[in-house]
């Protein structure tokens, strides 16, 4: 089982302490960031999807055809958005109360643009 720190690295101070942020800085819905400056700090589905199975298939012995990925709130959804994004991926997906409701259309696109593409 690997249990990752989905916290970017090397966060500047002013993204760090940023006031206006809602979601925090853990960035748990498994995303990557398409703007400036948090696109450069801000990529955690290509972590998962890609960093991480590479650096444990580098230093374990694992077999990458049998992984699963599961989550808890804000990682909850964003297991739910790996799995689905990546079908043949996953043997299975976990979701402990996600933060997600797929029958909500919210008002703003940019809301739901990092689950849509």
């Amino acid at each position: 089982m690997v249990f990752p720190d989905t916290s970017p690295r090397g966060l500047p101070e002013d993204l760090a302490h940023d006031d206006n942020s809602n979601i925090g800085h853990a960035a748990g819905f498994y995303c990557n960031a398409t703007k400036s400056p948090w696109n450069k700090y801000f990529n955690m589905y290509t972590y998962c999807t890609e960093e991480l199975p590479s650096l444990v298939s580098k230093y374990f012995f694992a077999d990458l055809n049998n992984k699963s990925v599961m989550g808890y709130s804000m990682g909850g959804g964003g297991a739910l958005v790996l799995a689905l994004k990546n079908p043949n991926s996953y043997k299975s997906v976990s979701a402990f109360c996600p933060i997600m409701d797929a029958m909500f259309t919210s008002p703003n696109p940019e809301h739901c643009s990092s689950f849509a593409k």
